[in-house]
């Protein structure tokens, strides 16, 4: 193999494709990153780790078609070092392979191909979805689903289809965030469950950030689902399992709201972090056109703020994980938000608003459970 190109155009899509590779993978082969330059000019660069992988296809001054496969982290580390917008020579021979950019050269030996798996193919196209509003969704849900590896159900965010409807939701039991939007599908009349570890779905959706739109590919028999936005796709491996109905969690009515602004209520409980201990609540005192902020007790720190509020269906106090509530208002980017409570003691739900006297948007949720605080 022997073929030229721009420096950064390989160095970028060499660096994407390896951060599929997992830091220590069960095989040692694959490690690898296979590099197939074709006689047209096409060059495609993949990872082959069935429970998660990447392939791009770039242009490139193709000299002598061939393939080669070579570890993964090795190149992209090496390749991220070169003289940007430069040539670059890559020739590939029986056992090593060579790249020559300016006067910088280096020599890494290959991997054995026959050895490397078959290409994992995507599964069929279910329909697509702006690039930029999936992204947005998938960093929406993505905070709440479970670090618990003991649950692999609740590490998952689930995907369910409803014809034109995409919903995305992911719990950690104790916070529940639920995402909709507007997608294309290639069968209107579709409707299934797909779920997908969130911190796989989420780097990748992430890489994936694209004005234009991606594309979902979900198998009704494959372990796999597939997002594709150009000549760039990935594959990740589904997690098996049926998802608790977590949507009857929320209420059907909440006589108590407050609606304040988002930006102040940050501001307040990034200043009540301070004297907040481990696994302490923040609390948070409504009452006729204002709330308290407060935090910690006693003579040793203690913090209280007031701000304004307006609030319908009388006082209520109640009491949250400081950092559930600052991930949950970081996430949003509206001016306003509300709280709707049905009591004290049961979950809230927290949606935004554009403006005080506006309406919710319905199509982002998160129900927060408080934290039972004891005299």
């Amino acid at each position: 193999m022997r073929m030229r190109l721009e420096s950064a155009l390989f160095s970028e899509t060499v660096s994407w494709v390896a951060k599929t590779i997992q830091p220590n993978p069960a095989k040692a082969i694959l490690g690898g990153l296979l590099i197939d330059a074709n006689e047209d000019g096409t060059v495609v660069l993949s990872s082959n780790d069935p429970s998660l992988a990447a392939r791009a296809v770039i242009e490139a001054s193709v000299e002598e078609p061939g393939k080669c496969v070579v570890n993964g982290k090795l190149l992209a580390a090496y390749a991220g070092s070169l003289p940007k917008k430069k040539p670059l020579s890559v020739v590939a021979e029986e056992t090593r392979m060579t790249l020559t950019c300016a006067n910088a050269e280096m020599t890494v030996g290959l991997l054995p191909l026959e050895d490397y798996p078959e290409a994992v193919e995507l599964p069929d196209l279910a329909g697509t979805v702006d690039g930029t509003d999936w992204n947005e969704a998938v960093v929406n849900v993505s905070a709440s689903a479970s670090k618990d590896d003991s649950l692999p159900l609740l590490t998952s965010i689930c995907i369910r289809i409803e014809g034109t409807k995409l919903t995305l939701m992911a719990t950690d039991r104790y916070r529940l965030s639920v995402k909709e939007l507007e997608w294309e599908p290639v069968d209107p009349a579709l409707e299934t469950t797909v779920l997908v570890r969130a911190s796989k779905i989420a780097d990748i959706s992430k890489s994936l950030t694209c004005e234009g739109p991606v594309e979902l590919h979900i198998g009704d028999d494959s372990r796999i689902i597939g997002l594709k936005a150009g000549t760039m796709q990935n594959t990740v491996q589904k997690t098996q399992g049926d998802y608790p109905d977590v949507l009857g969690l929320f209420p059907e009515d909440s006589p108590i709201t407050a609606i304040l602004e988002r930006a102040a209520l940050q501001e307040a409980l990034k200043r009540a972090s301070f004297v907040v201990e481990k696994n302490a609540a923040v609390r948070l005192n409504f009452s006729e056109g204002q709330l308290e902020v407060a935090a910690g007790q006693g003579e040793i720190a203690a913090f209280s703020e007031i701000l304004e509020c307006s609030l319908s269906g009388g006082d209520i106090n109640s009491a949250f994980n400081p950092n559930y509530l600052q991930e949950a208002l970081a996430k949003m980017k509206s001016p306003f938000v509300r709280f709707a409570f049905t009591q004290a003691t049961k979950p809230a739900v927290i949606t935004q608003l554009d403006k005080e006297d506006g309406d919710i948007d319905p199509t982002y949720r998160i129900l927060q459970m408080p934290i039972r605080l004891y005299d």
